[in-house]
């Protein structure tokens, strides 16, 4: 069962980087520079929200 996930994810993966070339060239510059900004708002909202978690479950009287 481990080999077939592994499998399919790296499937998943070749089929995401082979189309990573032909997704930045329509998308552009411009369109290039928003999903950045995106991902790394989603990116700093995950690391912001993983520890406050483990603090609200060290310290369950903060957590509301």
């Amino acid at each position: 069962m481990i080999s077939g996930v592994s499998l399919g994810i790296a499937v998943l993966m070749w089929i995401t980087f082979h189309s990573a070339g032909p997704l930045a060239r329509r998308l552009g510059p411009i369109g290039m520079n928003i999903i950045s900004r995106v991902m790394g708002i989603l990116v700093t909202a995950t690391a912001f929200g993983l520890p406050g978690r483990g603090i609200g479950v060290l310290l369950p009287g903060l957590e509301k």
